[in-house]
């Protein structure tokens, strides 16, 4: 009788580099515990550390082998450009775009300015109207001059896939040099089949300040 009981849980099995867990065939899991520390191995680092753990069932044994635990690292596949990179990449790009907006050629052209502005564009302008992209392109192409602008400290962020929030500091420069009407802007482009077009932009009225 007392052996039966005493059947009840299996003993531990020291084996080098397992971790056993006592169980009763059908019964409940007890608690996990470590082999001996004879043969035993010293705990290695987590990226090389393999953990196994065995029960017997019904007079067979079922292992259960968790995963290898690796650091992680920095590494780079073929094609996959880096963040900072991407960042870097779309930063210049949309520099670029919302800078040839500023360019009285580009304000004179229709086709590229349907190029560049979303058909659902809307513009909340820095004297707090609301403009649409029709209005904008009316304006742009029956205007006589087109003031030269100045624009810096440029900042992009993604906001999702294939739309990002570009924002920077602009300003009118006279003939004289003397700069005029600063304005906070922020854009938001969209990647559309054509490319990338504008889709929204605001212009806050700011504080004079020098360009860099």
């Amino acid at each position: 009788m007392l052996n039966r009981r005493l059947q009840t849980f299996r003993h531990l099995h020291a084996c080098s580099g397992y971790f056993r867990l006592e169980h009763l065939p059908g019964g409940a899991c007890t608690h996990w515990k470590a082999p001996p520390f004879h043969g035993a191995r010293h705990n290695r680092p987590v990226g090389s550390v393999r953990f196994r753990a065995a029960r017997r069932l019904s007079g067979r044994h079922r292992l259960w082998v968790a995963p290898r635990l690796y650091p992680v690292a920095s590494f780079h596949h073929k094609g996959v450009i880096p963040m900072q990179q991407q960042g870097a990449s779309l930063l210049s790009q949309l520099q670029a775009l919302e800078v040839e907006l500023h360019q009285p050629r580009v304000r004179g052209d229709a086709a590229r300015l349907d190029a560049l502005i979303h058909d659902d564009f809307q513009e909340f302008g820095r004297s707090g109207a609301a403009y649409a992209k029709s209005d904008i392109v009316a304006q742009l192409l029956a205007a006589a001059h087109h003031a030269s602008v100045v624009a810096d400290k440029f900042l992009v962020r993604s906001l999702a896939v294939d739309v990002a929030l570009l924002t920077y500091r602009s300003a009118h420069a006279l003939p004289d040099g003397t700069l005029h009407r600063h304005t906070l802007r922020s854009s938001i482009w969209q990647r559309c089949d054509v490319g990338w077009q504008m889709s929204f932009l605001q212009g806050t009225p700011t504080e004079p300040y020098e360009p860099r």
